[in-house]
């Protein structure tokens, strides 16, 4: 995981030379010291423009030196740019920094535990600074001169003094980033389990059930060994034991992964967590993009429908305007023997709908009629051949009924296509 820090963006003073291959580059004045320390990736772009793929360049940061960045360059899949002045460098979270991270817990580290061996080797190599070494349950503490140092390669470390012979080792760190917004498991740390601390009950209970392997028990401080001092009983049902009863007084704290989804989401905003569908007081799901689903975004309910039957209208009488032909429906929500939307949620509705007449009336208007009173009456056209529109943006109760009546001066023919026509979309739910 490479390091971030807000608002860390600079102007480029000096250009890599040659541009597209160059390692180095000068910020303007004081702008190395926006910069976070490195390691750290970068967007190098145009300015006053949106970088795309196709105009900007994924760089690595190895050093800053003042204003001067040490870089490596081509880091993303749009390949190298041609970095100018005036350019833009920009510390931004990229896929990377949000999708591949884990975590490992309670490994046995490689090497040989006797009295003088103090090289020690891990499985994979780890994020920088997410490496926590324990030895007999205290865990130790990193950096030249103190208890361990990390190796340059980050697949290990070295010990200050060798273990002696019967010594437990283990260790925790992270594989990739270390914002981990993507997988299967969510950490808990240092949660008192249910259980008497009585010096006789050596039983406990998690709040949640732990992933197998990853529970971590502590008493008083130290780390308990895993499989030696504490039995993983059901991971599933949270219930673990220790080999000796925690005296009355003990400490007794827990550690642990738990399972969270495995949709591939953010896993928990104030104990709330993601689903992989649209669930009540949990988080909205995001699709493989990162973006929210199509199928959120859906509106179930809308319709369009319209007079497709030769029809005359009748003259001087509040009608129904006679919507035969569906064109949608998408819940079927609309009857073409009745002409009537039926609300099938309680919210919010937008409906518009038309007539058009081949001949001139003296007097054509139409009407929308809600739960069956006029709700809102239309423009009247005035001795005119054409077309008359209506719209009506309503709260309906679910089962609230919408549909369409129209007044004409005279008996006249009514254009039978799409140019007479009824449609509606519900807006939002109450």
């Amino acid at each position: 995981m490479a390091n971030l820090k807000d608002y860390a963006t600079g102007t480029v003073a000096t250009a890599p030379s040659p541009a597209t291959s160059g390692t180095s580059l000068t910020l303007q004045a004081g702008e190395g010291a926006l910069m976070p320390t490195p390691p750290f990736y970068a967007t190098a772009h145009p300015d006053n423009i949106l970088p795309t793929v196709a105009n900007s360049e994924k760089i690595l940061v190895t050093a800053v030196s003042t204003n001067t960045l040490t870089i490596v360059r081509n880091q993303g899949t749009g390949g190298a740019k041609s970095i100018a002045i005036g350019w833009r460098i920009s510390n931004t979270i990229f896929a990377s920094d949000l999708y591949n991270g884990s975590i490992v817990q309670n490994e046995v580290p490689s090497g040989t535990i006797n009295g003088s061996n103090t090289a020690f080797t891990i499985a994979a190599a780890f994020t920088p600074g997410s490496l926590s070494v324990y030895l007999n349950g205290q865990r130790l503490k990193s950096g030249a001169g103190n208890d361990y140092t990390e190796n340059a390669a980050l697949t290990g470390f070295t010990m200050l003094y060798a273990p002696a012979t019967g010594d437990v080792l283990l260790v925790d760190y992270t594989v990739g980033s270390s914002v981990i917004m993507q997988g299967v498991d969510y950490r808990i740390n240092q949660e008192t389990p249910t259980g008497a601390v009585n010096g006789s009950n050596a039983s406990f209970t998690t709040a949640r059930g732990y992933i197998s392997g990853s529970l971590e028990v502590y008493i008083n401080g130290l780390l308990q060994a895993p499989t030696t001092n504490v039995t993983e009983v059901s991971p599933t049902a949270g219930t673990f034991t220790v080999d000796t009863a925690p005296l009355t007084g003990a400490i007794v704290r827990v550690s642990y992964l738990y399972a969270v989804s495995t949709g591939g989401n953010a896993q928990s905003v104030n104990g709330i967590a993601a689903n992989t569908t649209a669930t009540a007081n949990q988080l909205m799901p995001l699709d493989a993009n990162a973006k929210i689903g199509s199928n959120l975004l859906y509106n179930p309910y809308k319709f369009f429908v319209y007079r497709a039957a030769a029809y005359n209208t009748v003259a001087t009488t509040f009608t129904d305007l006679p919507y035969d032909t569906k064109v949608f429906d998408t819940s079927n929500n609309y009857s073409t023997s009745t002409y009537t939307f039926t609300a099938p949620v309680a919210g919010f509705y937008q409906f518009n709908a038309s007539i058009n007449l081949n001949a001139a009336t003296s007097r054509l208007f139409v009407a929308f009629i809600v739960n069956g009173s006029e709700y809102l009456r239309g423009t009247d056209m005035q001795a005119s051949t054409g077309s008359v529109q209506n719209a009506l943006f309503v709260q309906l109760a679910a089962g609230g009924t919408v549909k369409v009546q129209y007044y004409c001066g005279a008996a006249v023919a009514v254009t039978t296509s799409t140019l007479t026509q009824f449609s509606g979309h519900l807006v939002s739910v109450t």
